[in-house]
């Protein structure tokens, strides 16, 4: 189904349109406290925790720097079995990036390029953004 429909559906969108979607999906997912349970007993990972210089996972399927520049949705982002979640880069500063177009996709080598650049809203944001989602959950560390 995915590769016949959704996928397909998707390549139609503009790659860094449907990131912005997903993300607002993401807010909204925030409040869905019914789902976000169903969410996480289905995603919960049967995978063994492995220790890296005094770092615990949980698994070793994480994601990479740059889906969260703003450390805003990384909390929704873990119920969906993540092992771990970097956030991005964070200058002092805001950074509006490259221009558009900056995401590129290349469906024949199943790869997409970003050249988003350095965006994000700055430090301040960032750590706004962490104190906030630290409140709610005890189960990160910064």
């Amino acid at each position: 189904m995915y590769k016949s429909i959704i996928r397909p559906c998707l390549f139609r969108i503009d790659a860094e349109k449907i990131h912005d979607q997903i993300i607002t999906l993401l807010h909204i997912y925030r409040h869905l406290g019914p789902i976000r349970s169903l969410t996480r007993s289905l995603f919960h990972p049967k995978a063994v925790p492995f220790q890296w210089q005094n770092l615990n996972f949980s698994n070793r399927v994480g994601l990479s720097a740059g889906f969260d520049k703003e450390a805003n949705c990384f909390d929704e982002l873990s119920d969906l079995g993540f092992g771990f979640i970097e956030v991005g880069t964070v200058t002092p500063h805001k950074v509006d990036g490259n221009p558009s177009p900056r995401i590129f996709r290349l469906p024949k080598d199943h790869a997409l390029i970003s050249r988003t650049g350095f965006n994000n809203p700055g430090k301040e944001m960032v750590l706004q953004n962490l104190r906030q989602k630290r409140k709610y959950s005890a189960n990160y560390r910064y």
